[in-house]
């Protein structure tokens, strides 16, 4: 199957899906990026008509939080995932990233970077996480046969120690990239 529907590049921040997206289309596409440079790189500018660029995004808060929720069970996540997305390593406290209101993650410029992507050939499907249990995805990736077996939603675990201090400074740190997110569409192909 993968030979028709050709090649698949997959980017996202991390932390909104990803692994789950990447692991269900794995098996259907030839994927061009393995899971570590899914968060870097860029697509060729040109590919094949089948071949498909998939960017997933979602809350960036929600992003946060599953990093530093990583963090804590594995206390080996935020560091690596820094060299993932080439950025310096962040070494604060959740608390302490609140508190400085400073984006290290560098969530909105990987945003900006790659929803203003130009490639062509195949299609350019830009994604918020919501939106995968979508028709409109299901259909734009070619996959409306499989739509059956896609993930079924989940909900995030509850994190004790997200206080409402912690939740609206991220939100503040985040404030003008949610705009630009909520006034994004779900589902965009180019």
């Amino acid at each position: 199957m993968a030979g028709k529907l050709g090649r698949l590049y997959m980017y996202s921040f991390g932390g909104v899906g990803t692994r789950m997206l990447y692991e269900w289309l794995k098996p259907k596409f030839k994927v061009v990026n393995n899971q570590a440079n899914v968060h870097h790189g860029t697509p060729p500018l040109v590919i094949g008509k089948n071949d498909r660029v998939v960017y997933l995004y979602g809350d960036p808060i929600s992003a946060v939080c599953s990093f530093y929720s990583k963090e804590r069970n594995s206390r080996n996540f935020i560091k690596p995932h820094c060299g993932n997305l080439r950025v310096p390593a962040v070494k604060d406290t959740i608390e302490e990233y609140v508190k400085n209101g400073v984006d290290k993650f560098r969530l909105f410029n990987h945003f900006k970077r790659y929803t203003s992507l130009s490639v062509t050939g195949g299609k350019t499907i830009i994604v918020k996480h919501g939106a995968l249990w979508s028709s409109e995805f299901i259909d734009a990736m070619g996959l409306g046969a499989h739509a059956s077996s896609f993930p079924k939603k989940r909900s995030r675990t509850p994190k004790p120690w997200l206080t409402k201090n912690i939740r609206d400074g991220l939100r503040a740190t985040y404030r003008e990239m949610l705009t630009e997110i909520n006034n994004y569409p779900g589902v965009l192909i180019k």
